[in-house]
């Protein structure tokens, strides 16, 4: 029997999600899809101290500086606002408390929001090493859900090998049916709106997601188009960590889920 009460298939998941985490950090990708020239947002990333007291009421050690470079950085964008993470996670289905940084007053209570979600985000949890500090962009929303959070036209495309595998609206509409409060009547339209793919869209996403996939293999590149039809890459992750669309053959390529 194991000891943790995980199984073993558990555990074995569990060893190879660990020794993927240093790839899937937003400081390893980004400095890469940024020097391809694709559109993202303007990002300043930041090293953190041990974090992991705070979950327990204390203040870290070198804390009040580590706080003093995120505000320094916010300001270098023009912020707030700001769009906040760690390496690993925005926590953005707790979006007025974790990723969304509206007054930079509030901006401890948000770090500790993200420590205490990557503590307890799966059995060993989300490093907090690395952060980013990055541009709020004014995106594309219809309507919004999970705090708050505007939900956008988003895209994710899975690539390898010089070439886009597949692609699909970012939002499925079982996203929305777990008891989640959506304030808009009418939503269900409106995710339609949102998830309708034009020729005109692919055209020139295709051409991005491929210049990507000439430095990536194996990966899930998410794009957002802003208020203005602005397209910007906002997020990556390995392909076979990453939600694939149902029904679609090519999610075993990677044993997507």
């Amino acid at each position: 029997a194991v000891a943790t009460g995980l199984g073993a298939g558990m555990l074995r998941k569990l060893d190879v999600s660990a020794s993927l985490r240093p790839l899937n950090d937003l400081a390893a990708w980004y400095p890469l899809l940024a020097s391809t020239g694709v559109p993202t947002p303007r990002t300043r990333l930041v090293r953190a101290p041990d974090l992991i007291s705070m979950c327990d009421g204390k203040t870290p050690v070198g804390f009040k500086d580590f706080l003093g470079k995120l505000e320094a950085a916010a300001l270098t964008l023009g912020g707030p606002p700001v769009f906040l993470r760690t390496g690993h996670t925005s926590n953005k289905h707790e979006w007025a408390h974790t990723c969304f940084v509206p007054d930079l007053v509030e901006l401890a209570n948000h770090v500790g929001a993200l420590v205490e979600f990557s503590a307890i985000a799966d059995p060993i949890g989300f490093p907090t090493d690395h952060w980013a500090v990055r541009e709020f962009l004014d995106l594309d929303a219809r309507f919004t859900s999970f705090d708050g959070m505007p939900i956008a036209v988003e895209r994710r495309f899975f690539i390898g090998a010089g070439r886009v595998v597949c692609h699909h609206p970012y939002w499925p509409e079982e996203a929305f049916e777990t008891g989640i409060r959506i304030e808009e009547a009418g939503w269900k339209e409106m995710l339609r709106e949102t998830n309708a793919v034009s020729e005109a869209e692919i055209s020139m996403l295709l051409p991005m997601a491929e210049t990507v996939a000439r430095v990536f293999h194996g990966w899930s590149v998410d794009f957002a188009r802003t208020k203005e039809g602005t397209w910007y890459a906002i997020d990556m992750a390995l392909a076979s960590e990453s939600y694939h669309w149902r029904g679609c053959r090519r999610a075993r390529r990677w044993d997507i889920a």
